[in-house]
């Protein structure tokens, strides 16, 4: 405990430990926003880390760092309290803050940008990994009989077209018009048909009501968010009672290239990952398993969790 006091005692550590309170971040961000060397921010991230109050992983060639906190523990409290009080009381908070909201968004600006010049040809990229017809033929097995689907960054709306023999209504949402576009013509007839509806919106902040789907699908998306972990509290509010949420995305992995070609914020998941966000965000019934359809040394995993059970 003394060396956990150490760490939180000193000023610039603790505004560390307020920076990593708002996501993770590697040490070329971190620093970016403290205006501070290389060398003395990783040796104030490694005391942070020997008392277990920071935490990181390894994304390919990058190193982030993240807050280690466990809300049942008495370090996990004292940490929280800390950073509040901390961010209320230092005059200096203000403008850190407000460098960490720029990485943040230009993270989110990489992404619609990638997804705004490529539009129609997302589906011809992803078939440069993905078996489409595996990977489909997994998808509807998952969600036969499910009366009313959301798809999250449906994108051109690929997915729908393909789910609409197997779901009874389908709602897609996503955030970039032109994507909506695209997916307005791709799935005319389903629309017509009533079976399908399209909504403008981000995953942080739905366009949805509150239990008003029977399951949610986030199809290889998650890998393009700059805070994934943020958004499963703002899922589990739109599922009904008995409600699943179903993550298809990239395994974990080393290949740069996806984050210069295809706009990638991280090089997939690992199952503890996607298993410790469910679980932190209330879900139940989590399950993770790899899920067929990856190629060309792509592999793909599943996560799926219950609002109840």
């Amino acid at each position: 405990m003394i060396q956990f006091y150490k760490a939180l005692a000193d000023e610039t550590r603790l505004k560390i430990a307020a920076i990593l309170s708002m996501g993770e971040f590697s040490v070329f961000e971190i620093t970016r926003i403290l205006n501070m060397g290389q060398s003395r921010i990783s040796r104030h991230l490694k005391i942070l880390n020997e008392a277990q109050i920071a935490g990181y992983r390894r994304d390919g060639a990058k190193v982030f760092y993240t807050l280690m906190i466990e809300p049942d523990t008495i370090q996990g409290t004292i940490t929280s309290l800390t950073i509040d009080w901390y961010k209320k009381e230092d005059s200096d908070w203000a403008t850190a803050a407000a460098s960490v909201e720029e990485i943040l968004e230009w993270r989110r600006s990489q992404s619609r940008l990638f997804f705004a010049q490529v539009g129609q040809d997302w589906s011809a990229l992803l078939s440069q990994f993905i078996d489409q017809k595996l990977f489909i033929n997994a998808l509807r097995k998952n969600f036969s009989g499910v009366p009313i689907l959301a798809d999250l960054g449906c994108g051109p709306g690929y997915v729908i077209k393909e789910l609409g023999a197997t779901v009874e209504h389908l709602i897609g949402v996503d955030y970039s018009d032109k994507m909506l576009q695209h997916a307005r013509e791709n799935l005319r007839e389903l629309i017509t048909q009533g079976k399908v509806e399209l909504r403008l919106g981000a995953i942080e902040h739905l366009p949805m009501r509150d239990n008003e789907v029977d399951a949610v699908l986030i199809n290889l998306v998650l890998h393009h968010m700059a805070e994934p972990h943020s958004i499963f509290s703002e899922v589990k509010r739109v599922l009904g009672k008995d409600g699943g949420i179903f993550i298809v995305d990239f395994k974990k992995h080393d290949n740069e290239r996806f984050r210069s070609e295809m706009a990638d914020t991280w090089l997939g998941f690992s199952a503890n990952e996607l298993t410790t966000w469910l679980r932190s965000a209330g879900f139940k019934n989590i399950n993770v398993q790899d899920f067929p359809g990856g190629k060309n040394n792509v592999e793909l995993i599943m996560a799926r969790g219950f609002k109840t059970g």
